[in-house]
């Protein structure tokens, strides 16, 4: 938009030239002829209120390039209002995503040492069907670990795009500015040359006829589009120095997103790690638990076959006292019997 603006001012301008160039070939006339009567006199004139007409001209399309300008600084200040709120808004919610996900992270690890310390507390049988849940619990950690480390990375771009888009603003926006600052210098220029032209012309006129009404008029209007154009300068001035400043706002706004990346990075370097050793320290106490209920349920099938094993041989004991004594009963038996017979 801004090129369009510098576009039409330097067309203005070449109009200007044209009319400076015109303007430079009536001084040779009137050297030429010095000594001309009242209707040179009123040709001069009228050529004088015909370039001011046409003065005025560009000063109107002048006025209208600086309104369209202003509305598109504008629209330009509003749209960098909005990018700059939604880039904070993503980065707030990226932020709040980070730690829900550190908490649910910290959360089941803290669930997973409470699940090792009960386990602890049941019989060995009972843990060795609760490992193979600890390991899938641990290969869910690794999992979730990836996705942070995804995140992350994502994360890193998203911030790293935001920059370079920044940067890129920041370049059209200085470039422009510089176009604009030089058609500005350089119209500055014409305007003055231009007003001085007009005031020598405008003097010359009134020496020539202090008593022409029209004249006078003709000078009061020039003179006050002197000031206005005097006016313009300062009004573009201005704008230059507001550009100026939002190329500084620009820059301090880089400032504090790349302060703000480098410090969601550490957070996240840092979450990575304390992640990484909750995960291994809850993979050595896992490994240790493990190898301790195996020591003591090959203890217990130990104890438990020595058992069976001693009462194997106290049934046996047993069982070879009764059958002494159903012998013994046996024969008592056979005895009555044959003294019964023998009665």
């Amino acid at each position: 938009m801004f090129t369009r603006l510098a576009q039409g001012v330097n067309s203005v301008l070449q109009e200007l030239s044209g009319e400076e160039s015109h303007d430079g070939s009536s001084p040779s006339q009137d050297v030429v002829a010095p000594e001309a009567p009242a209707e040179a006199t009123a040709v001069a004139e009228e050529d004088t209120l015909e370039r001011l007409a046409h003065t005025e001209q560009l000063v109107v399309q002048l006025k209208e390039m600086i309104r369209e300008r202003d509305s598109q600084l504008a629209s330009t200040q509003r749209q960098l209002k909005e990018e700059k709120e939604a880039g904070d808004v993503r980065l707030t919610k990226l932020k709040l995503q980070a730690k829900a996900r550190m908490a649910a992270l910290t959360k089941q690890i803290a669930e997973l040492k409470g699940q090792e310390v009960a386990g602890s507390t049941q019989s060995p049988d009972s843990s060795l069907t609760m490992a193979p849940g600890m390991e899938e619990e641990l290969q869910q950690l690794k999992l979730r670990l990836q996705e942070e480390e995804s995140v992350s990375r994502t994360l890193r771009e998203q911030l790293e795009a935001s920059e370079q888009r920044l940067r890129e603003k920041e370049e059209g926006h200085a470039e422009q500015v510089r176009v604009l600052q030089a058609v500005v210098c350089e119209k500055d220029v014409r305007f003055q040359e231009q007003i001085q032209k007009h005031e020598e012309e405008l003097l010359k006129v009134t020496t020539q006829a202090q008593n022409d009404t029209e004249l006078q008029q003709a000078l009061g209007a020039a003179q006050r589009r002197t000031e206005e154009l005097e006016e313009m300068v300062r009004s573009r001035s201005q704008v230059v120095e507001m550009l100026q400043q939002e190329l500084n706002s620009a820059d301090q706004q880089k400032q504090i997103l790349t302060s703000q990346f480098r410090q969601m990075e550490q957070e996240l370097t840092e979450a990575r790690r304390q992640a990484e050793e909750q995960l291994m320290e809850a993979r050595r106490q896992v490994e240790e638990q493990m190898t301790e209920a195996r020591r003591q349920v090959e203890e217990q099938l130990m104890e438990a076959r020595r058992q069976v094993e001693e009462e194997r041989q106290q049934w046996v004991q047993e069982a070879d006292s009764a059958r002494a004594e159903l012998a013994s009963l046996r024969e008592r038996l056979e005895a009555a019997a044959s003294g019964r017979k023998k009665g």
